[in-house]
């Protein structure tokens, strides 16, 4: 069938909108609706029309796609660089649609098109949305309805060459909004359900500057990196290659001149409990007067296995910590193997040529003996000496060998000799590694743990954590929000440091004025910082129930992992997991056969569902003795996969034969938990955290706000709110009354945009959405 070409590209990517499922997050997007008349949709690997069967893709796509932007206080301005490439054979003609965030105003725009310049004009809020729905009756793609209600930059471009590429800057100015110091920026990123592959390169880069010191800067939708600048500035940055981008990037900046900053996100359905993000903040450096000295002992494993660059990566990071000790500091260097080999007898002060002879001491090591990873603990235990902050930063790449090798007495001798309240942080080496021993050490300590995998730079990972605890701001830490709230994580608060931040997620039963009050220690003394702030009771941040939701998730596993499995834990998991539409080790194959059994006409007619059936039924996903397997849960079976439908086991999920898991997807399950636990978003779990197996079975979740959509197998996007017996309201997709619906408001596009066929519940009424009777 011929029929022109549309293409969706967001201020972010650029988006081919032919046959595709739309991303309902995304708020800001630039559109290119390609005019010339006669253009038929190509297979671009083989620039034709493609097969029946081949998913059809239009002509132009969006090949790259680059964001810069400047924050000055509360003003962004905001560069978005995308390059289109026509696949197709003919010279195209077009119009690009770029729809405006909320108050801003565009101020430069070029194309690259053989030097020539386009004029473009502004279409207020009216005139764009009729333009919208114009697009939308006539392509039939619910993607765009997520763009009516703003105003659109729009401009001709001609010609669109065949074969070439099409590189479009547009600069805009936007007053960014904010609440109680917190400033909210906001760049669409969903292209997954809207661009027919993933755009081959995407890149943000954001720099920050504020007249006010900068306490947090935090995103709770992507994994991004950034860089603090001194007090007043700072450096975020998102890339990705060939990965499809599903989320808006929302990101929060912080400002306060109080020695700890304090910012709150909360929201709150009606008849439900509210959920809240709480992030605290130090200031980057510490006051000669306030700081803080700290003893720390450096544990490092000795022994034969560590021979070679492992030990030489080790001598470096421990010399690296040795020196980046303050005056005023004290510390001991403790070696192991089979026996114990301490620099000194007790912690000594961190003197420039104390220093220096530890850093010899250090190099001089070599490796050789057995593991003795109890007697080394025990003895860098007994050195605290007073109330003073102290630390044991603990190095190993292997397993107890020698004196106590039962883990269990090893963790129950590290919580006897901590009688004070010393941090354990461990630092595993390669793979040859007893991970929940390691993890255990750290939990009970109220330490942190992280792995180095071979080709990684052992100094590099522990010089991070070195710079993050050169300055403690605030010990013992306890926070107090007041009546009413409950579920909150984590559920003990690491120490602060300088330039470093705490991420708190909670529930709370009541909305209003709240004083929150952070207390610790600073040295000797008791401090305690006081914050006035606001528990919303409105619905207004839908992300962050299942953020909560994520972290809670990621508790219930670690606990599972390193304690063992209990029907309670199972079941709060599977529960959370159902009801925000978070795949887990237990609840994946109950996502598979859900949208199996829903789908009408028995065999699963969807592709994707199709993936998600083959990975799950036909990979080895449990260890031995039938429990699932957390992170690679889906390791590429050693096997071809079975034909037909495994029978299942007793617990009703298909059986698979038992493997144990090595160290190395052990370490990987650590990693994934701790980055969840720890961090602001939810990037640990999702799918631009890297494949931890689960990938195929994710593909069949979509979120939108507070609501959770699942895919059935005839290609319908499921409310989870529904419970399947609640009668339809039927609505034809492209009617008028679908357009009519439209008109209830933005929520209500956002909800539409999920795909062609449809269901979700709004308010008392089950709407269904189905495409049109062929």
């Amino acid at each position: 069938m011929l029929r022109p070409a549309l293409l969706l590209l967001f201020p972010l990517l650029l988006i081919a909108a032919a046959a595709l499922i739309s991303a309902p997050d995304a708020q800001a997007n630039g559109i290119m609706v390609t005019d010339t008349p006669g253009v038929p949709d190509i297979d671009i690997r083989r620039r034709r029309p493609p097969h029946p069967h081949i998913r059809r893709v239009p002509p132009v796509r969006l090949k790259g796609h680059k964001v810069s932007a400047e924050i000055q206080d509360r003003i962004a301005s905001v560069t978005v660089e995308q390059v289109f490439h026509n696949h197709g054979g003919r010279q195209l003609e077009g119009t690009y649609l770029f729809p405006l965030p909320e108050g801003a105003v565009v101020s430069k725009f070029a194309m690259t098109m053989f030097g020539k310049m386009v004029q473009g004009e502004i279409i207020e809020r009216q005139e764009a949305r009729r333009i919208y729905e114009s697009i939308v009756r006539r392509r039939r793609d619910p993607g765009l309805l997520e763009y009516m209600g703003r105003g659109l930059f729009r401009a001709r471009v001609f010609p669109i060459e065949p074969h070439k590429d099409l590189t479009i800057r547009i600069t805009y100015q936007q007053v960014l909004p904010e609440d109680a110091g917190t400033v909210e920026f906001r760049y669409p990123l969903a292209t997954d359900r809207l661009n027919a592959a993933p755009v081959q390169s995407v890149a943000v880069d954001v720099r920050v500057r504020s007249s006010v010191d900068i306490k947090t800067v935090y995103s709770p939708s992507h994994s991004v990196e950034i860089k603090r600048d001194g007090e007043k500035a700072a450096r975020v940055s998102y890339e990705r290659s060939q990965r499809r981008q599903d989320k808006d990037l929302l990101l929060y900046v912080g400002r306060s001149p109080d020695a700890v900053g304090f910012s709150l996100q909360s929201h709150k359905e009606v008849g439900r409990d509210g959920t809240f993000m709480a992030v605290f903040a130090p200031r980057m450096k510490i006051d000669a007067k306030d700081r803080v000295p700290k003893d720390v002992v450096y544990v490092v494993d000795k022994s034969g296995s560590m021979a070679g660059p492992k030990m030489d990566q080790a001598k470096q990071a421990i010399s690296y910590g040795v020196r980046m000790l303050r005056p005023g500091d004290r510390f001991n260097v403790l070696a192991f193997s089979t026996n114990l080999y301490p620099f000194r007898d007790g912690l000594v002060e961190a003197t420039k040529e104390m220093q220096e002879a530890a850093v010899k001491h250090i190099e001089g090591l070599d490796a050789a003996g057995g593991t003795n990873i109890d007697g080394a603990l025990q003895q860098a235990l007994t050195m605290r000496q007073d109330g003073r902050l102290f630390l044991v930063v603990f190095i190993t790449d292997g397993k107890p060998t020698v004196q106590e090798t039962n883990p269990r007495v090893i963790v129950e001798n590290v919580k006897k000799a901590n009688t004070g309240s010393t941090r354990v942080f461990t630092f595993g080496v390669g793979y040859n590694l007893d991970v929940r021993l390691l993890d255990r050490i750290a939990e009970v300590t109220n330490g942190t743990r992280d792995y180095v995998t071979p080709g990684e730079d052992l100094e590099v990972v522990t010089g991070r954590f070195f710079r993050k605890v050169d300055q403690p701001a605030l010990t013992e830490v306890k926070l107090e929000l007041g009546s009413g709230i409950h579920d909150v994580y984590p559920k003990r608060l690491p120490d602060l440091f300088a330039g470093g931040q705490v991420v708190v997620f909670g529930r709370y039963k009541q909305a209003g004025d709240r004083t929150v009050l952070l207390r610790g220690k600073l040295g000797k003394r008791e401090i305690v910082y006081e914050h006035n702030t606001n528990l919303t009771e409105k619905d207004q941040a839908g992300y962050l129930p299942r953020l909560w939701a994520f972290r809670k998730v990621a508790y219930l596993l670690d606990e599972i992992r390193l304690h063992g499995e209990n029907k309670e834990l199972v079941d709060e998991v599977v529960k959370l997991a159902t009801r925000h539409g978070i795949v887990t080790p237990y609840t994946a194959g109950l996502v598979v056969e859900e949208s199996e059994m829903q789908g009408r006409g028995g065999m699963p007619a969807d592709d994707r569902l199709r993936r998600a059936r083959l990975r799950w039924h036909g990979g080895d996903r449990r260890e031995a003795g039938g429990k699932p397997r957390l992170g690679g849960l889906i390791p590429t079976p050693t096997t071809p996969a079975p034909v037909g439908r495994p029978s299942p086991d007793s617990s009703g999920r298909p059986s698979a034969s038992p493997q144990a898991p090595t160290a190395k997807k052990l370490a990987g399950d650590s990693e994934r938990l701790r980055r969840l636990k720890e961090g602001a978003s939810a990037a640990g779990e999702d799918k631009d955290s890297g494949d931890d197996g689960l990938g195929a079975v994710r593909a069949l979740i979509k979120s939108v706000g507070d609501k959770t959509f699942q895919l059935r197998a005839d290609g319908v996007w499921v409310d989870k709110a529904w419970d399947g017996k609640k009668p339809t309201t039927k609505v034809e997709a492209w009617s008028q009354a679908y357009f009519e619906l439209l008109k209830k408001g933005d929520k209500v596009a956002k909800l539409l945009a999920v795909g062609e066929k449809v269901i979700f519940v709004l308010g008392d009424t089950v709407y269904e959405i189905a495409p049109p009777a062929k």
